[in-house]
């Protein structure tokens, strides 16, 4: 019942605050009927409580390591880790969290062996590559969920120039309500910034767990995984000699791909394109030119969009304000 208290809207005081609140419930509840998509599924259910407190290499003392950037955090990794210090690197900080942890070099390998895939499954085994299993042409990065008191730790990443140079970046839910007026413009929730962080390890088994699930390990290289395997590290910023600073408002170029999932009969196929994906007016519409591309090509053999880089109710709304048709 709403209001939850079960008082009639007109008997409460602050009307347009009961109001709100029945607004917000009902929203909550559409979306835990509609579900989220297998990746998000995963990334929030492995994620949001993420790292353990245990595994959390705390430093010696206040000393920081200066790394010069993101490729050289992940080249020296091993003994950065070692030396138990606090670690500053900077780079475009953004909302867009990494799902595959790892070095890039082991994210260029496993995009090389998947994209050599995609068209032999989609020859050979009908229906082709599932479109929500699209690793490489959008799952690199994932939004996870909505900011949760009741999460420990908000999930972001850290990038040099490119998706899949990254480091996954865990804000303490507290320090970052504290800070996060202050650092970015409006809703754009990326920027240049300059993050010293505690080192730490990650679990990052639900991205084998994902592949296991889907069938999708003869996609890849054994070397592959066991790259990504070996190196779950993050960095961890709670306040205490730790923090965020913001370099630059206006964030740099962050190359990724925007992709939509399509079932077409009994295949399933992926129209993709790839853009600066922290402009939030860009992405919007190279969404929608991505959206009406679709359906001009597809429209008269019948589709439906089953996955996205983005959440759904972006996507919704982006086809309803380009007036696009979808069929069910």
């Amino acid at each position: 019942m709403l209001p939850k208290n079960g008082t009639p809207v007109v008997e409460s005081r602050g009307r347009d605050r009961v109001w709100t609140s029945i607004v917000n419930e009902i929203a909550r509840t559409c979306e835990k009927i509609r579900g989220p998509g297998p990746v998000e599924d995963l990334a929030n259910n492995a994620l949001a409580t993420q790292p353990e407190e245990s595994e959390l290499l705390e430093p010696k003392n206040k000393r920081v390591i200066a790394v010069k950037s993101v490729s050289d955090f992940w080249k020296d990794i091993e003994s950065i880790s070692s030396q138990r210090k606090l670690v500053s690197v900077s780079g475009t900080f953004s909302q867009f969290a990494p799902f595959m942890i790892g070095p890039p070099i082991a994210k260029e390998e496993l995009h090389k062996d998947f994209r050599d895939q995609i068209e032999l499954r989609g020859r050979k085994l009908p229906p082709s590559v599932s479109a929500c299993l699209s690793l490489t042409a959008g799952q690199m990065v994932v939004r996870v969920g909505e900011p949760s008191l009741k999460r420990k730790y908000l999930y972001f990443g850290l990038y040099n120039s490119i998706v899949r140079n990254s480091i996954p970046v865990f804000i303490d839910n507290e320090y970052f309500d504290q800070v996060s007026e202050n650092l970015f413009e409006q809703n754009r929730r990326s920027m240049e910034a300059l993050i010293t962080g505690k080192i730490s390890k990650i679990d990052n088994s639900f991205v084998f767990e994902y592949i296991d699930k889907y069938d999708l390990r003869r996609d890849f290289k054994q070397s592959t995984l066991d790259y990504l395997r070996q190196s779950p590290y993050c960095l961890i910023v709670d306040g205490k000699n730790t923090k965020i600073e913001c370099l630059e408002k206006t964030p740099r170029y962050l190359d990724g791909d925007i992709w939509i999932g399509l079932q077409i009969g009994d295949r399933e196929l992926f129209e993709t394109t790839f853009l600066n994906i922290v402009d939030v007016d860009r992405r919007h519409l190279e969404t929608t030119r991505l959206l009406a591309r679709i359906h001009s090509k597809f429209k008269k053999k019948g589709y439906s969009v089953i996955a996205s880089y983005e959440s759904w109710r972006e996507i919704d709304n982006v086809l309803r304000d380009a007036n696009l048709f979808v069929a069910d």
